[in-house]
């Protein structure tokens, strides 16, 4: 399966102040999840606002909710309009996502060889929901192996080295001598894997504690923000 993530603000405040966590399921209505109606009523979508949308099975979902999502994820306004009335309000949250790339759920793009009791024309479609627009509006991209090792890091670990980054993170820069590594690197990247390889970097750096961002801290980043894009952007060909 893969993860998504769309790394926005943390989760965690000073104040102890935990945000909406909503993870509706994927048999919800585009009307449901985006609002709408005579009243104009409050979706999904909105009710999450400054929080976390969790979004488990990704691919099951309605096409028009994923495409939906394009906007919002963005930092777009969504605009509801009903008989004439039209309301609009801002999207602020982060969206996590979990998903089998195909039907059977035994593919993955480090798997060589796919055993499928599927066609190949139903596994493209399937993975073909996923358009190059979403899929680009995710920060980071994980593929889970299917025997996963215990994990033995613990929540308060986890918030401690949250606090750390938000204490630290905006304050890191790129090594001046490390920067055009980046287009010689990597020819191709657009604007928004650029900006998630860099973000994704500062987290290394906080972790080494060091004041800016080195071509080691681009080097790890790259699997979770670009190496991994590439490999699902080929499809099962």
């Amino acid at each position: 399966s893969i993860s998504f993530v769309l790394p926005s603000k943390f989760l965690y405040s000073q104040t102890n102040q935990w945000p909406t966590f909503l993870a509706p399921h994927s048999s919800v209505t585009p009307a449901a999840f985006l609002g709408g109606g005579q009243q104009l009523y409050q979706g999904e979508i909105e009710r999450v606002q400054n929080g976390v949308l969790f979004l488990d099975e990704l691919l099951e979902f309605n096409s028009e909710i994923i495409e939906a999502l394009r906007g919002p994820m963005t930092g777009e306004k969504l605009r509801l309009s009903r008989a004439g009335v039209t309301r609009e309000f801002d999207c602020d949250f982060q969206v996590i996502a979990t998903s089998n790339l195909c039907p059977c759920g035994k593919w993955t793009p480090d798997i060589e060889v796919r055993s499928c009791r599927f066609s190949n024309r139903r596994c493209q479609a399937y993975l073909e929901k996923l358009s190059g627009p979403i899929l680009d509006r995710f920060g980071l991209y994980y593929y889970y192996p299917q025997k996963n090792d215990k994990r033995t890091i613990s929540g308060r670990m986890i918030l401690s080295r949250i606090e750390k980054y938000e204490t630290r993170f905006k304050s890191i820069p790129i090594n001046p001598k490390d920067e055009p590594l980046i287009d010689h690197l990597y020819p191709e990247i657009s604007y928004r894997r650029c900006t998630s390889l860099l973000k994704a970097a500062k987290a290394y750096a906080v972790e080494r504690e060091s004041s800016t961002i080195e071509l080691a801290d681009i080097l790890k980043a790259e699997k979770w923000t670009y190496s991994s894009f590439s490999q699902l952007d080929q499809g099962m060909s």
